[in-house]
């Protein structure tokens, strides 16, 4: 012992520690992983000299440059503050202290304070040394004294000599000890060989600070997880990235890396040996070094699938076999992802191009065609159930399984019901993209895939899904193994979760639990069938574990709310915000605050004082009156925010679980008081209460006050608006009497002017004497009517009653109509049962009031309707009856809304609006108060579309005399114009003494009297047809197509304008010149009439000698322009169109005959086809806008292209006359010549010598 100690200097002590530290990881005594806490993490510096924790489980570390607590996720520092003898002395500590009071104690080198940590107000007290010396003695210090720093359990001491400052880990059974080195390879070793403290907190944690690299802690219950990795010496696996781990029969490890090959770990040797394709022995070198997949057979062949192929190694010999796409004993693909092996023991291998099965007895695999077995020949995994049949997961194919068959082995077919992802279908496999599969011992199959793990049962088909919605934390699922306890483990991107096959329950571990990684490889993982043993492999090495010891951490994590936040301000106890102290002590130590109104946003922050793993630690909280169920989150997302609470008092509620799940039943709580605004507080209320009483009071009188002004303002206006409305009415009043006077007077001024020039015959004289009789006779009535309104409205119309029969007056006057029913083809009737009925009334009213009613219900009956007019009493008593006189028609009716207005002044009924004779509002007026007179009533019923009802009833005194029933109820026979006069309208007026060739001119007008006159006026001179409305006028101008249409605007049914807006766009009638005939002389109307297409736009009154003018003017323009078109000229035919629809008729015409020039049997009969036309309508309609027969039109249109082609000089004249549809030249020169009054040989002479005179006169100029 004496020689060691000459020799062994510090320095090779340090040596021949680290080359113990590098022998393989598999020692007797288990080695701590340290995680590590350095000034990147928040530290205050990176020396650490004292560490101790407080009475809440806070770590507190005392360093260089402060004092630092720590809660798992932060740091919070205290430093000396400048005339503040609440902080701490200086930032440099010597060491941190717990009594057994558990209050911290910070003592600092040469000075002779100390200071203590006050936890309510969240700073320190500073005391003499002396006098709290026995409160911080160290007992382990001073019965050791060449110990630094000492932490023990019942079987580990860990001690730090004052001689090397080493970190010493010594087991108290067996003594054996181990001594902590920083490797830098090893990411859980220690960061820094010369340490100055260890400490162990309550809950197993070993915390060590370090001279310089900050502080390691470790978990002395840490999870048994080995972790193998390449540290850059043949003592480790020959690469970083591990892709496929297997045990060969003798418990060696078989590692396979992503690019360096593969390593063979002994574990009773320690040995590792490398294995690559760069090995310089042929017979021992790998296909290649990018290694997918491993296995080893029953034979104990080891074979391991590659990049570029299959290698299969044979541990007796100590060779490698290798298979290709070009060797000898072929493999379907060269990129090998899967090798398994069958009951029976035969290997089945998984490429990139489907599956196949090596047959042993001859060296070779049989390859199964993936067209035939799979949906996709991307292989990645392949088991065997326990009805012997082979599943193959595919990447993008889904899950196909091949069923065995008791002959050929298997059948290769798809199994009953592909499985196949359905993305509306939540039964179905989550994801066609499979990286690892595995079979646990209920014979349930568990999928990895890109999308989540699915849980498969082979006897019914179902699907279960298990992704990141039900707690996995990534959903890339890189490998998948089943114990024998009843869990199946996953790794993917984010560590290895474990999962209760039967409840889903699920813990998950990362890199703080000891992982290499927590990105874990595709595929590469491995149990060992006899021992249990997982193995996982990723990006930085593999993990090895035995799923018994993976046991659940037991310590409950302490949960405290460590943070307030108002409107994202933080808040520190004892210090103002808003003018208030929200807290008097750390938050954490609070039971309950109170908040205003105005703090809209709250932010609560807590922590889990569990030190093992804190990014695992999980939490669930609520606040009580607000939320309705626990909010879950992380340890990434430790607050919670609320905003805009109402008033009131809530609780709010945090739980926390550790690492492994264990949740800790007991919550954190503070109370929050919500203080309603001062306007809602209860004094506030009861000041609001008197003020509402004060303020109903004020406002009932205002109600009242303003009541009052607004009936006044209600009056004012409704009376404001009734003179307005009674002005506006008036208005149209007037305009109506204007228009109503118009016509009367045209039929006065036009015969007196012919009268005065024309020196007419008698008879003729006399019927313009009947006519300005009649017409003035109009005028003296209306101006009547209004007199006799006048005196109505004073009060001087009174009435003259005498004795007299109402059924004779009744009858004399519906008598008067009786001619224009004939006319009109109306079914008038007069019923009564009376043959008279003596009554007292006033005959000269009763004749107005029921001349009236009827002229009314005439104007709103169309032709061929019907009008009735009874007499009869109410009851059929002589005593106490009414004598009733309705008027029923089945005109156009009158809308409800307006039925309550029909019998005011000026009022016109809007549906009345389309007739012309509609009247100027005052005569049902002055009806009703003719009525009212007598002392009767009138009502009115009514339907659009069905027509009137006007009832008269009188009050009925009997007269006795005279007075006898009749037997026959109807007095006067139906009237009908079959029986009589012709209606004038359906026969065209005789011309007298006029050829049969004379312009046929159409008259349409709704006043009997205007058209008649007109009628006489023209028919010396042209061919009348007449119409009295818009729709008959039209159904007219298209059988008989006029030269000419007279139209007047205003008339029932269909309007002038819109007579002549059809006239102009219906092809067979567009080419008629249409005249209007209006009383309406504003501008606008004038406009209207020209815009829909008039040719002129007469108003009344009219002269006939004007009108006889516009006449023969349109006529005689149209003819020239047909004329000059048949003369052979290059006229263009277009000019012929006045319209758009004509242009667009001719253009039509002139296409077609122009696409059919070379067309010898082209005529007429094939035009009208072309157009979809008859050919009387064609020959009618080319005629008026030509004046030539269609086929004339054709034969002009073919010799204007004829003189144009033989201008252009280019084919000859029997050429041209073939091009134009002439068979024989003869025919051609001949019609040529009747065209243009030369044959073609001289038209080409003529125009060539009038082309050189026009180039000579230039070529002088």
């Amino acid at each position: 012992m004496n020689i060691f100690k000459l020799f062994m200097t510090k320095q090779h002590l340090i040596a021949l520690l680290i080359l113990i530290y590098t022998l393989p990881l598999f020692s007797q005594e288990e080695r701590l992983r340290f995680d590590h806490l350095t000034v990147d993490d928040g530290l205050a510096q990176n020396t650490i000299i004292g560490i101790s924790e407080d009475k809440y489980g806070f770590m507190w570390f005392g360093s260089w440059n402060g004092l630092c607590r720590y809660d798992g996720y932060r740091f919070k520092i205290y430093q000396t503050i400048d005339n503040d003898s609440n902080s701490i002395i200086t930032n440099r500590i010597s060491h941190v202290y717990t009594d057994s009071l558990l209050n911290v104690w910070v003592s600092f080198s040469n000075y002779a304070e100390v200071c203590r940590y006050n936890y309510e107000q969240d700073n320190f007290t500073r005391f003499p040394r002396e006098k709290v010396k026995k409160y911080i003695s160290d007992s382990l210090s001073r019965y050791k004294p060449f110990v630094q720093s000492v932490a023990q359990t019942n079987n580990y001491l860990w001690q730090i000599k004052f001689q090397d400052k080493l970190l010493v880990q010594t087991n108290r059974n067996t003594h054996k000890s181990i001594t902590y080195l920083p490797d830098p390879l090893n990411p859980w070793s220690i960061n820094d060989e010369i340490t100055n403290e260890v400490y162990l907190d309550k809950n197993g944690i070993l915390w060590v600070g370090t001279i310089s690299n900050g502080i390691n802690k470790a978990d002395t219950k840490q999870k048994a997880i080995n972790y193998y990795y390449r540290n850059n010496n043949k003592n480790s696996i020959i690469g970083s990235e591990v892709r496929a781990i297997c045990k060969d029969n003798d418990g060696n490890i078989w590692v396979g890396t992503r690019d360096m090959g593969v390593t063979k770990i002994d574990r009773t040797t320690n040995q590792y040996t490398h294995f690559s394709c760069n090995d310089l022995n042929a017979s021992n070198r790998l296909i290649s070094n990018l290694i997918r997949k491993s296995h080893c057979d029953r034979l104990g062949d080891l074979w391991f699938g590659a990049k570029d192929g299959l290698s299969r190694y044979n541990p007796r010999t100590h060779t490698f076999t290798n298979y290709s796409t070009n060797s000898l004993r072929k493999i379907p693909d060269n990129s090998v992802y899967e090798i398994t092996e069958d009951h029976n023991g035969d290997l089945w291998i998984g490429t990139l191009n489907g599956i196949a099965k090596y047959d042993r007895s001859n060296d070779r695999f049989i390859a199964f065609d993936p067209q035939t077995t799979l949906t996709n020949p991307r292989v990645r995994a392949i088991v065997e159930d326990q009805k012997h049949n082979l599943w193959v997961a595919t990447e993008g194919g889904g899950l196909t399984c091949l069923r065995r068959d008791s002959t050929t082995g298997f059948d290769g077919k798809f199994y009953p019901g592909h499985f196949r992802h359905s993305a509306n279908d939540v039964n179905t496999i989550s994801s066609d993209f499979i990286y690892s599969m595995d079979i646990d011992e209920d014979g349930l199959l568990w999928i990895g895939t890109w999308n989540g793990l699915n849980r498969f049962d082979p006897s019914n088909g179902q699907f279960t899904r298990i992704t990141i919605k039900q707690g996995l934390p990534d959903g890339m699922i890189m490998g998948v193994l089943c114990d024998r306890k009843g869990h199946v483990w996953v790794s993917h991107k984010k560590g290895i979760s474990r999962i209760n096959t039967k409840t889903l329950a699920m813990s998950s571990y990362t890199r703080q639990d000891g992982l290499q990684d927590n990105e874990f490889s595709e595929n590469a993982c491995f149990r060992d069938h006899k021992t249990g043993e997982i193995f996982f492999g990723g990006i930085h090495g593999f993990n090895s574990f035995f799923p018994e010891n993976m046991k659940d951490n037991p310590y409950l994590p302490k949960i405290y709310m460590t943070g307030l936040q108002i409107l994202n301000t933080p808040i520190v106890p004892n210090q103002p915000f808003d003018e208030r102290i929200v807290l008097t002590k750390p938050l954490y130590l609070s039971s309950e605050v109170t908040l205003t109104h105005n703090d809209k946003t709250l932010a609560l922050e807590f922590t889990a004082l569990h030190y093992s793993n804190p990014q695992g630690n999980k939490y669930k909280y609520m606040l009580e009156g607000f939320d309705k169920d626990w909010i879950y989150t992380d340890a990434t997302q430790r607050v919670a925010y609320y905003s805009n609470l109402e008033p009131r008092t809530y609780t709010f509620k945090v739980m926390a679980a550790n690492c492994d799940g264990v949740w800790n039943p007991t919550p954190a709580t503070l109370k929050i008081n919500m203080l309603p605004p001062w306007w809602r507080t209860t004094w506030a209320y009861a000041i609001w209460i008197l003020l509402l009483f004060a303020l109903g009071y004020i406002t009932y009188r205002i109600i009242v006050a303003r009541e009052k002004l607004r009936h006044q303002i209600d009056y004012e206006r409704l009376k404001a608006e009734k003179i307005e409305e009674l002005d506006q009415l008036k208005s149209q009043f007037f305009t109506n009497v204007a228009h109503e006077f118009r016509t009367p007077l045209s039929l006065i001024i036009d015969p007196l002017e012919r009268l005065i020039s024309d020196s007419p015959s008698l008879a003729k004289a006399q019927s313009y004497y009947s006519i300005m009789h009649r017409n003035a006779k109009r005028l003296f009535n209306l101006s009547n009517q209004l007199l006799d309104f006048r005196k109505m409205e004073t009060g001087h119309m009174q009435l003259t009653k005498s004795v007299n029969d109402i059924v004779l007056t009744t009858k004399t006057v519906c008598s008067s109509f009786e001619i224009q029913a004939l006319q009109r083809n109306i079914n008038y009737t007069f019923q009564t049962k009376f043959d008279g009925l003596l009554v007292s009334f006033d005959p000269d009213k009763f004749d107005k009031i029921l001349y009236n009613l009827i002229s009314n219900a005439f104007k709103y009956t169309p032709d061929n309707g019907e009008i009735t007019v009874e007499l009869a009493l109410a009851d059929n008593k002589e005593t106490n009856s009414t004598l009733e006189i309705t008027v029923r028609d089945n005109g156009i009716g009158i809308a409800a809304e307006s039925l309550d207005k029909v019998f005011d002044i000026f009022y016109q009924a809007d549906n009345s609006k389309e007739y012309k004779d509609k009247g100027y509002g005052v005569g049902l007026a002055f009806t009703k108060e003719l009525v009212i007179l007598h002392g009767g009533i009138i009502t009115v019923e009514s339907e659009p579309g069905i027509g009137s009802c006007f009832k008269i009833s009188f009050p009925y005194i009997p007269i006795h005399e005279n007075l006898s029933p009749s037997s026959d109820e109807n007095v006067m026979s139906s009237t009908s114009g079959d029986e009589g006069l012709s209606s004038g309208k359906d026969e065209a007026t005789t011309p007298v003494d006029k050829s049969k060739s004379a312009p046929v001119v159409l008259l349409v007008e709704d006043n009997n009297d205007i058209r008649n006159y007109l009628a006489n006026e023209l028919s010396s001179n042209y061919l009348i047809y007449e119409s009295s409305n818009g729709l008959d006028g039209f159904d007219k101008a298209i059988d008989c197509l006029p030269d000419l249409i007279i139209s007047d605007v205003m008339m029932p049914g269909m309007t002038g304008i819109e007579l002549c807006k059809k006239i102009k766009t219906d092809e067979r009638t567009s080419h008629i010149p249409v005249i209007l005939l209006t009383a309406r002389q504003s501008e606008e109307y004038i406009v209207e009439g020209y815009q829909t297409g008039a040719d002129a736009y007469i108003t009344k009154p009219f002269s006939t000698v004007v009108l006889h003018s516009r006449i023969n003017n349109l006529i005689e323009s149209r003819q020239k322009l047909r004329e000059m078109f048949g003369k052979g000229s290059f006229i263009d035919p277009k000019i012929l169109a006045n319209n758009v629809t004509d242009e667009a008729f001719i253009k039509k015409v002139m296409k077609i005959i122009e696409d059919n020039l070379s067309e010898t049997d082209f005529d007429t009969e094939t035009l009208a086809t072309k157009l979809k036309m008859s050919r009387a309508l064609l020959y009618k309609k080319i005629k008026v806008l030509t004046n030539q027969t269609v086929h004339d039109f054709v034969t002009t249109i073919r010799m204007n292209k004829a003189a144009e082609l033989l201008l252009a000089g280019e084919y000859s004249i029997s050429e041209v006359a073939y091009k134009v549809g002439f068979t024989v030249v003869g025919n051609f020169s001949r019609s040529f010549t009747k065209q243009f009054g030369l044959n073609p040989t001289n038209y080409i002479l003529k125009h060539k010598k009038g082309k050189l005179q026009i180039d000579r006169n230039k070529s002088e100029n």
